[in-house]
């Protein structure tokens, strides 16, 4: 008992000491430990702050939606195994992630100058507020007590986009003052409506002695072109046309010559070593090497063939059929928790009328037949693999959570094989990856030193899986 009491204590004591510390300080928290390289308690926290953007009404509590710390942890051992495995394969030296990389670093770097340079500089007082609300309405009709809170973030975002405009466009005047501009008017004279799809080769400009590829110039110019397409196509006006193309070339070589001196003034900067400006670099780098272990030594050793293809083919004949006709039910909810509990009660047979009135959802029960088509697309993915009965997850449309019971399919016709061969494969070779993954990491993981820290994750458990749901909600906005 008295041991009991002492491990009681000591897990209350490390809680205390995760979610007092600041964000910084919890970064030297170890809670998991893969061949001596450590997974800190922040690593989690953003994982859980990631999961919460991608899926903003997931619970942390009640559900199998839920997240756990257990799945978490391996899903960042996993990625951790890929990674070291990955840097033993020296693909972090190839010149495609390295350039990969440098552009990284580079727009990171620009990023920084930004803040630096502009955000940072950038201040609006509540009198700059007021002065600009009084001015849109007008002496006579506006308010002089209060201000309404959505109109004054409203007009302080306003101000404030205007100010870095104006800070922005200043420094740029400044570089492009230090700085040596060739352009190629050769080049850009011979650039004719319609677009070619040749690219001539050489430089449209160099800045402060470095480059810029014709064919940069041409892209950008090409993504211009697409937004004005169907108004040059209609015009009958060659002059209208040709004085469009000439802003279009200023407009994109400008910007190009902007990107360039202000890509230069960034790195000259040097953020290196900043604890921000590291962190996101080693993020990058981080995600890119479990992208180039995903393709350069997952991907080739999960192969499709004919008798994969049509195995499958036979066996998940409901993905491939056209031409059905379904007959639904359907609850709408606008709390999770609610709709979770609706879910596990249609799946024990409760009655949808019911469940509606005692829950407080919206009952659709779904009089007659519909089409698949047109059904939303949300809906139609869900019907896929959900039998006659079946009681579909807790799908999202819009602002509703809905709940679907299947009543009855009829009609349908199964597509010729080769019509969704395309999609066969695809679906078959993601099978195939997630196999040959699972199987690889399994591999690692049977040869590698990994130490749990069981208090340190216990008391994650605690705060964020079994709190209440003003925790989690402040870890979603990040508050330390």
């Amino acid at each position: 008992m008295q041991g009991v009491t002492i491990r009681a204590a000591a897990t209350v004591l490390v809680l205390a000491w995760v979610m007092c510390v600041p964000s910084l300080a919890r970064s030297a928290i170890v809670a998991v430990e893969v061949n001596g390289q450590a997974i800190a308690v922040v690593d989690i926290e953003q994982r859980v702050r990631d999961i919460h953007r991608a899926k903003p009404r997931t619970r942390s509590s009640g559900s199998e939606m839920a997240l756990s710390v257990d799945d978490i942890v391996d899903s960042l051992v996993n990625e951790r195994l890929l990674v070291q495995e990955a840097l033993d394969m020296h693909l972090d030296e190839g010149p495609a992630f390295r350039l990969k990389m440098k552009a990284f670093v580079r727009d990171q770097s620009i990023l920084q100058l930004y803040r630096e340079e502009v955000e940072g500089r950038v201040q609006v007082e509540e009198a700059d507020i007021a002065e600009r609300y009084t001015a849109s309405l007008g002496t006579e009709t506006a308010p002089q007590d209060k201000i309404p809170d959505r109109m004054r973030d409203r007009i302080g975002k306003i101000l404030r986009k205007e100010r870095q405009k104006v800070l922005a466009d200043e420094f740029v005047t400044r570089l492009r003052a230090q700085s040596e501009v060739v352009v190629n008017h050769e080049l850009l004279q011979a650039v004719k409506l319609p677009l070619s799809r040749i690219v001539p080769e050489g430089s449209v400009v160099v800045v402060n002695g470095e480059p810029v590829p014709m064919a940069e110039f041409m892209g950008d110019l090409g993504r211009e072109y697409a937004k004005a397409e169907y108004m040059l196509q209609r015009s009958e006006d060659e002059a209208s046309r040709l004085e469009w193309l000439e802003g279009a070339k200023e407009r994109v070589l400008d910007a190009l010559v902007t990107n360039v001196l202000v890509g230069h003034e960034a790195l000259k900067r040097d953020y290196a070593g900043q604890v921000e400006f590291e962190q996101a670099v080693a993020v990058r780098r981080h995600a890119l090497l479990l992208d180039a272990f995903r393709t350069q030594v997952l991907l080739p050793l999960a192969e499709a063939t004919d008798e994969d293809l049509k195995q499958f083919y036979d066996d998940h004949a409901e993905l491939y059929t056209r031409g059905c006709q379904v007959r639904l039910g359907e609850l709408r909810f606008k709390e999770m928790d609610l709709a979770l509990a609706a879910q596990e009660e249609l799946r024990g047979g409760a009655v949808f009328a019911y469940l509606a009135r005692r829950l407080g959802g919206r009952s659709t029960p779904g009089e007659g037949w519909v089409s698949e088509n047109r059904l939303p697309s949300v809906f139609r993915e869900a019907l896929v693999t959900l039998p006659e009965g079946g009681v579909s997850d807790v799908l999202t449309l819009g602002r509703d959570l809905v709940v679907l019971k299947l009543r009855g399919r009829r009609g349908c016709t199964v597509m010729p094989y080769e019509e969704v061969l395309p999609d066969l494969r695809r679906r078959v070779l993601e099978r195939k990856y997630a196999m040959v993954r699972e199987r690889y990491v399994q591999a690692l993981r049977n040869q590698a030193r990994i130490v749990m820290h069981s208090e340190v994750l216990e008391s994650l458990e605690d705060a964020f899986w079994k709190s209440p749901p003003d925790t989690t909600d402040q870890l979603e906005r990040g508050e330390q």
